[in-house]
């Protein structure tokens, strides 16, 4: 196995000054402003069945994705009679983990204090501020808005932020023909993006209306969020393939470790197995330096996974592009303050 590189973010700051700079988040990011967001509290909140319920007993777990996984290989085991309630009982928890996102998540931007927003402003000024010399791109694989909430203006006078790049590639219906040069990539959907019959269009933070409520009166009128919240990786592949924003979003991160001369950091995300169809175009790709933020020290379980995971993406580097090699950093990521 090997073995991963201890860095500061400070460190790494320094190391890729001249370099664009992408940056991966995840689930990690949103809990660090808001405890919700964890699997237990949606859990908790769940509108779910005794069956699903039970389910989650026995599994000794409250993350959705292990149920659902669960559920996805039990369906193709079982018979033709158990298989269609067992696709119910996952068509009703991926239906019960949007609505309990859109119930739990916070009502408007203004729960939060200002000062909160500008820390991660600062943060994300690393990767795609305006005073970088090279464009980075910040991709996430969360659904809240807290992304968006902290790039958008309290004014619908200046459509984005001053410091920052904020290109989402749309304003209100999506069309990949006519998409600009991205900055914020949502390769796992969004709360604020919905399929329609028009096809995928977005709601827009505006002044005074809250945009918790456009999310509930899209679902009112039967209107999905874009959403990948299948249990594993083949499904979410399969999830993506069927929506052109979701395909465009994942071709831009693939393209992005496609670059020899950037340096990718991640941020709050597991790296975990179900993310594969994401995580593995770093091993397959020819960017050359990954810095991985990990919650927890070198003698950690969460550093252990992560070297595990910059093993696997140094073996399928050999295998595809041995003379690129790939240099795999980690930092400590409970020493960053993002969000205050």
């Amino acid at each position: 196995m090997t073995d991963l590189i201890p860095i500061t973010f400070d460190e790494a700051l320094a190391l890729t000054a001249t370099q664009t700079r992408e940056l991966l988040l995840g689930n990690g990011f949103s809990i660090a402003a808001n405890a919700k967001f964890t699997y237990r509290s949606l859990f908790e909140r769940a509108q779910l069945s005794g069956t699903l319920r039970d389910t989650f007993e026995i599994l000794e777990t409250t993350d959705f994705e292990v149920v659902l996984r669960h559920l996805d290989q039990a369906a193709s085991a079982a018979s033709a009679a158990e298989r269609e309630a067992i696709i119910r009982d996952r068509d009703a928890l991926r239906e019960a983990l949007v609505a309990t996102v859109a119930e739990i998540h916070p009502k408007h931007r203004k729960v939060m204090d200002e000062n909160r927003y500008e820390a991660c402003r600062r943060f994300l000024a690393h990767f795609i501020g305006r005073k970088r010399p090279r464009g980075g791109r910040v991709f996430t694989t969360n659904y809240d808005l807290l992304l968006y909430w902290a790039i958008i203006p309290e004014t619908s006078s200046h459509p984005q932020s001053r410091n920052l790049r904020c290109e989402d590639g749309f304003m209100f219906g999506f069309d990949a023909k006519r998409v600009p040069s991205l900055d914020i990539v949502y390769l796992h959907g969004s709360l604020a993006y919905f399929e329609t019959p028009n096809g995928v269009e977005k709601i827009r933070y505006r002044p005074g209306e809250q945009m918790i409520y456009q999310i509930q009166r899209n679902l009112d009128f039967g209107y999905y969020p874009v959403f990948v919240s299948e249990g594993t990786s083949q499904k979410k592949t399969s999830r993506i393939s069927q929506n052109d924003y979701l395909r465009y979003a994942r071709r831009k991160f693939q393209n992005a470790c496609r670059q020899r001369d950037a340096s990718l950091f991640t941020v709050g995300h597991s790296l975990s197995e179900s993310d594969a169809h994401i995580t593995d175009s770093i091993g397959t790709g020819r960017i050359k330096q990954v810095f991985l933020g990990v919650h927890g020290a070198p003698d950690s379980q969460s550093w252990r996974d992560a070297n595990a995971v910059a093993g696997r993406w140094h073996q399928m580097r050999i295998e595809t592009d041995h003379r690129t090699p790939l240099e795999v950093y980690a930092f400590n990521t409970s020493e960053l303050s993002i969000w205050r």
